[in-house]
């Protein structure tokens, strides 16, 4: 309640914040909306094969081969690079303007210059490692699920299909896919405030920070990461587009602000639980 209501003042004293993060989801819902290319993808398994489990092995079969890899890694290098320099771009004067409302000092006019200037290469930095992180292991990930499609299809196959090689596997597969971006959110979390709040050596003492108390910030991040699933999976089961592309926005944009100012807030709170001791 206390990161709420704290919340709730940076949002009244700075709308600024919130508005930011709107203008920049509205951009992304329109891009999403307006591009065909997510009408395609629902019906990519028609252009491969009947079936989207068989789609995903010869995916994996075609794209996991020894020449190939060396182009996915290149892929994922220039994509988390492009996409780091424009969020270095977006979000250096953004984050700058919540950590001056977390810390309370006074806001001044060129606040968002100012940090483009003094934090651009950090933000960059630290959003190229996470990008190339969260890429990297989207790009495994049809590879992970190949066990679990050919154990499923054997038992359909056969006639035996159960609670453990249909319902169970998928679900261990699932936990595991969350957890691994779980773990590089929770990171993220931590690095990223830790270039505003220090000067030399941000990374390592944000390692310090977070071990203080990662089990958590774990726990809260990951409360994040399922309330962003789940009322994501509510807002993607409407079919009338207009209506999913406005509630994305909307939620986007609380989402998203509050998740960038829990960042700094809760660094700071860590921060001087470490300094009291």
């Amino acid at each position: 309640m206390n990161f709420l209501k704290s919340a709730l003042i940076i949002y009244l004293k700075k709308p600024l914040i919130i508005i930011y993060v709107a203008i920049a989801t509205l951009v992304l819902t329109l891009v999403g909306f307006l591009n065909p290319l997510s009408s395609l993808v629902k019906l990519y398994s028609t252009f491969i094969t009947d079936s989207i489990t068989n789609t995903v092995i010869i995916i994996s079969k075609e794209i996991y081969k020894i020449g190939v890899i060396p182009y996915i890694a290149l892929g994922v290098l220039v994509l988390s690079l492009m996409l780091a320099i424009l969020s270095g771009v977006i979000y250096s004067g953004y984050f700058y303007i919540i950590f001056k409302s977390v810390k309370k000092i006074k806001p001044l006019k060129n606040d968002i210059i100012t940090g483009i200037k003094k934090y651009f290469v950090k933000v960059s930095y630290v959003f190229f490692e996470f990008y190339f992180m969260i890429f990297g292991f989207l790009a495994l990930i049809p590879l992970i699920l190949v066990p679990h499609i050919v154990i499923l299809n054997k038992a359909i196959e056969n006639n035996s299909v159960t609670f453990f090689n249909n319902t169970l596997i998928a679900l261990v597969t699932g936990g595991v896919i969350l957890l691994v971006i779980l773990l590089i959110l929770v990171e993220f979390t931590f690095r990223m405030p830790s270039i505003f709040f220090f000067n030399k050596k941000p990374i390592e003492k944000s390692k310090l920070t977070l071990s203080m108390a990662y089990w958590t910030i774990f726990g809260r991040v990951a409360l994040f990461l399922i309330v962003l699933i789940m009322i994501g999976y509510l807002i993607l089961s409407i079919n009338i587009p207009i209506i999913v592309a406005i509630l994305n926005w909307i939620f986007g944009t609380i989402f998203f602000s509050l998740f960038s100012i829990y960042m700094f807030y809760d660094f700071m709170r860590v921060l001087n639980k470490l300094k009291k001791k």
